[in-house]
């Protein structure tokens, strides 16, 4: 039989009976993402579980796990752990609950190197605790940090973050502020100042996973007026790594701006061993402020990509924009990787910038960017249905000392 590797099975009564005529060697992932699991005394090597955060299902299956249980072996084969929350759920306590059974979960695999976690958060909840993804991060890592066997060697982290609503549902009636901000304090075990509570919680104290190689946080989130949130989900919270870290994905998406300039809490300092660098477009929407932060941040980045899904739209107002050309900042930047740049809209698609004029820009980044050696310029069709994939070319930079001084050699990718 071939390998299975990678797979991902509901865990039923019947994919168990499946699972036992299988030699271990072929089951390399496993994905647990059902209602129900069978107990089986048959071992079982996995390597990756996703999960959902059904109460329910998880109480269900989790002493099988648990040593002594009929799939306590795997306790030391997982690798990698993803928790995904089935739908928005609406009660506060049934939320907190969920990523309490969370770090219950991590707390049984000790050979964790990779953590997966999603927190989604409804407008309703919003309107009420206005501070709750950092409640919920303290929650789980408060606790990781407190016992969890696999803490210290988690390597890799990703933490995806989604609020949803509108700014108007979001802000707190006035005769229930006070209250609101009373319970924030004591959620947080803040103590008041000077006998007054205030709205701000305050930063996360501790060094979240110390030895913390790689790091992905997404947050998408409504933009507010300004008075309506103080700041974004403060990246100090999880950029601590600084001897560890090499590589670091930012996608902070702003799906409604009003123009004002954001504070994305970064952390004073320099993580010197940061070689790899993401960031999505949205990140420039202050213009060039967020780049020169990451540039003090992250200067010996040698890998550099700006990120974009399948929207090039993005694109089109920066061909010429101060912040898109502040890129070629990073000292010691070595590749970059970017949308293809477009100048014209139609009804039915785009004009994108012919090679010719992508030359000149990358030219321009050349001359800046002393140690650049290539440049990935990618883009997608998205109204035409046969283009599932993107297009890219890339540029790959000589330098010589003679009039000419760059030049660019173009293939296709």
């Amino acid at each position: 039989m071939p390998s299975l590797s990678p797979v991902e099975l509901l865990p039923t009564e019947l994919t168990f009976q499946i699972l036992l005529s299988l030699p271990l060697h072929d089951l390399k992932n496993f994905s647990l993402c059902s209602k129900s699991c069978h107990r089986t005394s048959h071992p079982i090597v996995f390597q990756r579980i996703k999960l959902t955060l059904d109460a329910a299902e998880l109480t269900n299956i989790f002493s099988a796990f648990k040593e002594g249980g009929s799939l306590a072996r795997v306790q030391s084969s997982v690798k990698y752990l993803a928790v995904r929350p089935p739908k928005l759920s609406e009660d506060f306590g049934a939320v907190i609950k969920a990523y309490q059974l969370f770090t219950e979960w991590v707390h049984l695999f000790f050979s964790l190197t990779s953590l997966s976690l999603r927190i989604d958060i409804p407008h309703d909840l919003m309107a009420k605790y206005q501070d709750l993804e950092q409640r919920l991060f303290q929650v789980v890592f408060k606790r990781l940090e407190k016992d969890s066997p696999s803490y210290h060697n988690i390597k890799y982290f990703s933490l995806e973050i989604n609020t949803t609503g509108h700014w108007f549902d979001m802000v707190p009636e006035e005769d229930t502020e006070k209250r609101l901000n009373e319970e924030n304090r004591e959620f947080l075990g803040i103590s008041p100042v000077n006998g007054v509570n205030t709205s701000s919680c305050g930063p996360l104290t501790g060094s979240y996973f110390p030895n913390l190689e790689e790091l992905n946080f997404h947050y998408s989130l409504y933009t507010l007026p300004i008075g309506a949130r103080g700041e974004l989900f403060p990246l100090s919270n999880i950029l601590t790594a600084r001897e560890t870290l090499r590589s670091v994905s930012l996608s902070v998406v702003q799906l409604n701006g009003f123009g004002e300039t954001m504070d994305y809490g970064l952390p004073d300092g320099e993580f010197l061993n940061v070689k790899v660098l993401r960031i999505h477009p949205y990140f420039m929407y202050d213009r060039s402020k967020a780049i020169l932060v990451l540039v003090k941040l992250f200067p010996n980045v040698e890998d550099l990509a700006i990120q974009t899904e399948t929207d090039v739209f993005t694109g089109i107002q920066m061909v010429y924009d101060e912040s898109y050309d502040s890129i070629t900042l990073f000292p010691r930047v070595r590749s970059i990787r970017t949308f293809w740049l477009a100048e014209q809209t139609y009804p039915m698609g785009l004009e994108y910038l012919g090679w010719w004029e992508l030359e000149t820009i990358t030219k321009v980044w050349a001359e800046k960017a002393k140690m650049l050696e290539s440049v990935v310029f990618v883009r997608y069709d998205p109204w035409d249905s046969l283009s599932a994939m993107a297009r890219a070319i890339e540029a790959r930079i000589e330098r010589s000392g003679g009039k000419d001084g760059v030049k660019c050699l173009w293939s296709d990718l």
